[in-house]
């Protein structure tokens, strides 16, 4: 488990600039007898990062018309680095660009892009936006004139390339505050993790029972707001969890918030545990993944989950011999609204979750504005959830 501190330096309006400085190996000679030291030197390296405009943060816009904008990054490194740029654009179309040649977009992120910068001594600078500019539509209206807050937004980030698989698993570590290798691990990360820290997964975890211990102990998350990023890796328990108040790999409790993304796959021992229980008044957010559990994926006694993407399926079902518990509150809490789930996106095995049992016939968790299509595959019925 590795606590990584960042820096951050701002330019402008809306621009944050990360900056990671790196630190280069090298190894120690254990010397005996009468013979001459030998000494090893260490070099730092460096990954630098800056995003500059020289046109300004503050633009009119006039149908029909190109307007100067050039966000350009500096990047001083002397290891192999990945940059990346991300674009957050509340224009709602009025203002039209295009991205510079050399920038790819990133694996799973509509606004990211990176290029990968080789080391040297020189400093490099890339512009952002095709041409340095932007254009205005000159079919806007009247009534798009009358928008607020239409802005564009970049920030710059640089980490080293190695030891990294691509661009896409070294972006993760970035906004990483604890990276875990080992169940042991994580179980401190979490321990000492402060709201809105990011816990990132550098390896699978196998969840198993201490010395002497009857079952395994599950994740638990209290009194916190942070997110665990699966980063592609498998969480799986070999030992049992499910004991007494211990029903699932995940548990948040004590007005804990946790967020679980990163597509990774969590899948239980079968026969055994349910993937997340929610206790206390707590909330869990799914944003993606892959779900596998016991009866029910998701448990939630008292408090809210939400999910937002991510496959679900069962490997043991419930007496009716079904799925019709993947998705599931606590009856007495239910009914008195301290228990609720909201499904926005996800896919289902066998489970529609706008129209199942698990809450008593045609149970809803899919909100307004929402809809579900079917899709029969291999003897199952696998349903999505989309907005319409």
């Amino acid at each position: 488990m590795r606590n990584r501190k960042k820096s951050i330096v701002v330019t402008g309006a809306a621009i944050m600039l990360a900056a990671i400085m790196v630190l280069g190996g090298g190894t120690y000679a254990y010397l005996q007898g009468s013979t001459k030291d030998v000494v090893n030197n260490f070099h730092t390296n460096k990954v630098l990062v800056e995003l500059k405009e020289t046109t300004g943060n503050d633009y009119e816009i006039i149908p029909g018309t190109t307007q100067s904008k050039d966000p350009k990054v500096t990047v001083d490194n002397t290891v192999d680095s990945y940059v990346y740029v991300e674009i957050t654009d509340a224009t709602d179309g009025l203002v039209d660009y295009a991205i510079a040649d050399g920038w790819t977009k990133l694996d799973g992120y509509d606004n990211i892009y990176y290029r990968e910068v080789a080391a040297n001594a020189e400093t490099k600078t890339f512009s952002v936006l095709a041409g340095d500019s932007v254009t205005y539509d000159a079919a806007l209206e009247n009534s798009d004139m009358a928008k607020d807050d239409v802005a564009l937004t970049f920030k710059a980030h640089a980490i080293q390339s190695k030891p990294f698989e691509n661009a896409a698993s070294a972006y993760l570590y970035i906004d990483a505050d604890y990276i875990a290798s080992t169940p042991s691990e994580l179980e401190a990360a979490i321990e000492n993790a402060k709201d809105g820290d990011v816990v990132v997964l550098a390896n699978d975890i196998t969840l198993a029972k201490a010395n002497g211990a009857s079952s395994a102990k599950p994740i638990a998350v209290e009194n916190k707001d942070i997110t665990i990023n699966l980063n592609g890796k498998t969480i799986t328990n070999n030992d049992n969890i499910y004991a007494g108040n211990n029903w699932s790999v995940f548990s948040v409790k004590q007005g804990g918030n946790l967020t679980i993304t990163g597509n990774g796959t969590v899948k239980t021992k079968e026969n055994d545990c349910y993937v997340v229980d929610v206790q206390d008044g707590s909330k869990c957010t799914i944003e993606n993944g892959t779900f596998i559990g016991n009866i029910s994926v998701a448990y939630i006694y008292q408090g809210e989950l939400t999910v937002q993407g991510g496959t679900f399926s069962l490997q043991q079902l419930s007496s009716s011999k079904d799925e019709r518990f993947t998705l599931n509150c606590y009856d007495t809490n239910r009914l008195n609204g301290t228990a609720k789930i909201t499904v926005t996106g996800g896919t289902f095995k066998n489970f529609n979750p706008a129209d199942n049992e698990a809450e008593g016939a045609h149970t809803n968790f899919v909100p307004e504005g929402y809809t579900i299509t079917s899709n029969p595959d291999g003897g199952a019925t696998w349903y999505t959830v989309q907005q319409k």
